[in-house]
This record gives C-alpha cells, structure tokens and sequence, in this order.
C-alpha cells in the first residue's frame, strides 16, 4: 500500500506540473491551471497518509500529524472553478474576465487559523497529545462532519453546472470520462465519511482507518485521471457559446467590407480609419501563419501577437465576421479538415488524426464544430464528398475504416 500511494502521489505532482507550465506553444488555460492546484492538494493529502503510515511514522514526522486536515475543504471550489472555467461559454474580454469569487477559499482558511495553534507546536507537544488522545474528540468529529457536508454541497453545485451545460449541448461534454472520475469521487467520500462515523461511534479505529480509505480513494481518483489523460486530452479551451442554427458547409472566410461601428460599443467602438488596417492585419496572420491550428490558442494570445488588445480583436470578429472568437477560429478549422479529407495524399489517416492537425483539441470539439458549420457529422462529409478524388474507400472515421460510405440525403 505504501508503494501504490507514493506511486499516486509522484503521478499527481507530474500531472500537476504538466498542467500548469506553459505548453510548446506557450500557452495555457485557466481550466487546467485549476485542475493542476487540485492534484497539488491531492498530492499533499496522499503524501501525509504515505508518511504516516509508514512503521513508527508519527514518530520519525509528527508534523505530518494534521498537517493536511483543512485542504478537503478545497476539494469542492477547485473542482467547481475546474469545471466552471471549462463549461461555460466564452465571455465577451469587454465585461472582463470571469474568475471564480474568493469566498469560495474561506471556509478552508478560516479553518487554517482554527488550526493555527495546533500546527505551531513543537514536535514534542504534538506528540505528548497524540500519546494521550482516546478516541475522536467532539471537535474533531463535527469538523469532519462539516467537511463532508461541504464536499456534498460542491457536489450538488457540480452536478446542476453539468446539466445545465448538456441541456443546450447533448451528450457533449467533454471529457464526460471524467464526470463519471467526479462522481467516483463522491461515493468514496462518503464511504469514507460513513466509516469515520463508525470508528468514531466504536471509540477506536479500524486497522484500515478512514485516513488510509481517503488517501485510497484519492490515489484511485488520480491513477483514473491519468488514464483518462491517455484517451482525450486534458488541455481544453472554454467551449465557445452554443448556436441554435447550423451554418452551410464551412470555407475559409474572406476579407469583408468595413463595417459601420455598432452602437451597442459605443466609445470603445473601432474607429473607421484603423478597422480597415486591423482586418488586413488578421486575415493576413490567419492565412500565412494559421495560427487556429494551436487548439489552446486564446483571445488575449492571438491579440498580442497582432498588436491588439482582447477587446479590439473581440469587437472586430464580433462586427466583420459575426461570430464569437472560438466559433471563429473553427470555421478555419473546419474548412482545413474538409481540404485534408479532399488530399488524397491522407487518405489512410483517420478522421481524428486529421481534425487535431486541422487544429480541434478532442473528438468532442471536432463533432460539435463541424455539426455546427457543415451540418453533418466529419465521416458523413466524408462519403458524401471524398468519392470525388477517389479515396473514399479509404476514409476512416473515429472508430476504423469506411468501406461503404454513406451518402447525404439530397
């Protein structure tokens, strides 16, 4: 057991790590910079369970005893702001960004300065109370009691935040693998919770206590997270705003005419005598250098490298192209897939390998996007359109070879 839990505790800090440095390409995502100080938390709560139940562990690290009691508590707001950051459509950089409010952290440190006493005492004190200790004490218990109802509340919050998003966008989600992690997690928090009530109610622990159970399930939670990282990746954008209507089969969008400034800007609108020159500027950097192919690529990191700020970027696809900026980059993407499913020269790669050289960063990105823009799924594109350059028998779609191609109705 002491292996598996130093295993789990290495594989979080790794996965932490991933997660939060800069990609290749320089850029990151606020979901997974959540996602990473979640398993940095799980990491320390895993790493107190594996020294201190090593032989004579409280001896040999006895401010290890506790050291980890308050950090369940942000357990429930990291997975939330995770979540939260992943699912809801993207925001207009005019109304500035949306971070999750920090009352979601004061429970964990009010709890810290409650604890405060505790961890400055020396090593001898600690232990002289450890040596004494009979049973769970009251405060003990009610604090665990409130840490389980904090979870659960987070939970519940968790669940309504999932369906809500699958209400405008079916069967969707993604990353749905790691719902299902989520709601494992669940049930081993209250498993655990449940036999915590028991040691607590019989005055003495089982010889698997409630601490080993949660650093169990905790290190279940992470080898799954790990596993899941090897079928889709973990590095998603927030998904752009659902749209009610289909778009006709996707091209590359040309330069528009100059458009008059909105009024819904007002005097943040783009003057008429600079929106010629930034347009030209993006349709020249979207057609030389491609930057949609980046699937993480983000509002703030295309405006800098076009020397603009968010909003006059935003504003400027918003008024000439009429479309938010994810739904932006994946009409690009879109149209560069259908090109690549045209070459005859790939005609033996899958439609997925495609879609991730087109710039999609998951299945569920690429089927969402070229439903939206094309009106039909990549491999009934595929055998409707591909029979024209002759390698339609050799299309593949997600799960292997297309040997009879289906046509679209007419």
């Amino acid at each position: 057991m002491i292996v598996a839990l130093g295993f789990a505790a290495a594989l979080a800090l790794w996965m932490a790590l991933s997660l939060a440095l800069p990609a290749p390409s320089g850029l990151r995502t606020a979901a997974n910079r959540w996602l990473a100080a979640l398993l940095l938390v799980l990491a320390a709560v895993i790493g107190e369970a594996l020294l201190l139940h090593q032989p004579n562990g409280a001896q040999r690290w006895p401010h290890a005893m506790a050291a980890t009691t308050t950090l369940p508590l942000l357990f429930g707001p990291l997975v939330w702001a995770y979540l939260r950051r992943l699912l809801e459509p993207a925001q207009d950089p005019a109304q500035g960004p949306a971070h999750p409010p920090l009352w979601h952290g004061l429970p964990w440190l009010l709890a810290l300065l409650a604890w405060a006493p505790y961890y400055l005492q020396p090593a001898e004190a600690k232990l002289a109370q450890w040596r004494l200790a009979e049973g769970i004490s009251p405060a003990v218990l009610a604090f665990a009691l409130f840490k389980l109802l904090h979870f659960g509340a987070y939970a519940w919050a968790w669940a309504r935040w999932v369906r809500a998003h699958r209400a405008v966008a079916p069967d969707e989600l993604p990353l749905r693998h790691l719902w299902r992690l989520l709601q494992a997690l669940g049930l081993g928090a209250g498993a655990v919770g449940l036999q915590f009530g028991l040691e607590a109610w019989r005055g003495q622990d089982f010889a698997w206590n409630a601490d080993l159970s949660g650093a169990a399930v905790l290190s279940l939670f992470v080898l799954g997270l790990a596993a899941l990282a090897l079928r889709e990746p973990l590095t998603h954008a927030r998904l752009p705003a659902p749209e009610a209507a289909a778009e006709p089969e996707a091209a590359a969008p040309a330069p528009e005419a100059a458009a008059p400034e909105p009024a819904k800007y007002g005097e943040r609108a783009l003057p008429s005598s600079t929106r010629s020159d930034y347009l030209a500027r993006l349709q020249t950097c979207m057609d030389e250098e491609q930057p949609w192919r980046d699937g993480e690529l983000l509002l703030d990191d295309l405006a800098a490298r076009l020397a603009l700020t968010p909003k006059e970027l935003s504003q400027l696809v918003n008024d000439t192209h009429g479309a938010q900026f994810q739904d932006f980059l994946n009409r690009h993407r879109v149209a560069e897939l259908q090109r690549l499913l045209r070459d005859p020269a790939r005609a033996g790669r899958s439609i997925l390998a495609l879609g991730l050289e087109a710039g999609f960063n998951s299945k569920s990105a690429l089927n969402r996007a070229f439903k939206r823009h094309a009106g039909c799924t990549p491999s009934e594109w595929a055998g409707a359109n591909c029979a024209a350059c002759g390698s339609a028998a050799d299309v593949e779609d997600d799960h292997g070879p297309m040997r009879h191609p289906k046509k679209l109705p007419e």
